[in-house]
């Protein structure tokens, strides 16, 4: 039940952010941008729709350069606001959740590569890693490039396949489809290898 009233409301954001994007013209890259920035930071829709949403209502160039600057500068803001500012309300949650510290353990001396494949692979929640990295010894340099190396395929490819939904629908069902099993299937292989639990605590 909670699954399904979840879907709706997923399917009602997304129509309605989809309507400010095109009927808003003026205001239509302010609206998408905003639109990202906030699910970015607050996943009130998945972001992978979100993207091909955007792609789907705006010319490509615009509708890459607002998903990617949107997405990273969402996700930059999260992280310095979790470690300048809330830094013990981090590791209190890291605390009570298994997953999370896991992840902390690893990023004490790999925080790249750990950071990197987070992002490339839905390993662990993005908010997750997000505040776990605050609270490491990753700087925020760091932090930043492998967010934005681990973020860019994702963005691109969903921005590309909504803005081509119309011209190629065949073939951009098939590569998104591809796409999503080789990261599961990564996922899976990693979360075993690692031994992260999808668990909470």
């Amino acid at each position: 039940m909670v699954d399904i009233e979840r879907e709706e409301f997923h399917k009602f954001m997304i129509e309605t952010v989809k309507e400010l994007i095109e009927q808003s013209t003026q205001l239509s890259g302010f609206v998408a941008f905003f639109a990202v920035f906030v699910a970015s930071m607050f996943p009130f829709i998945p972001l992978p729709v979100l993207y091909g949403v955007v792609g789907y209502s705006l010319p490509i160039g615009t509708a890459l350069a607002l998903t990617i600057f949107g997405s990273l500068l969402s996700t930059f803001t999260f992280f310095l606001l979790i470690r300048y500012l809330f830094p013990e309300r981090a590791g209190t949650y890291m605390m009570k959740h298994r997953t999370a510290r896991h992840l902390f353990e690893r990023m004490q001396t790999n925080g790249f590569q750990i950071v990197l494949i987070a992002r490339l692979i839905p390993i662990v929640p993005s908010i997750a890693v997000n505040l776990v990295s605050a609270i490491t010894p990753v700087s925020s340099l760091v932090f930043l490039t492998a967010t934005a190396l681990g973020k860019l395929p994702l963005i691109v490819i969903y921005t590309v396949a909504g803005n081509q939904i119309n011209l190629y629908t065949g073939e951009t069902l098939i590569v998104l489809i591809i796409y999503t099993c080789v990261l599961l299937g990564m996922a899976h292989v990693l979360q075993k290898k690692w031994k992260l639990s999808r668990h909470t605590s």
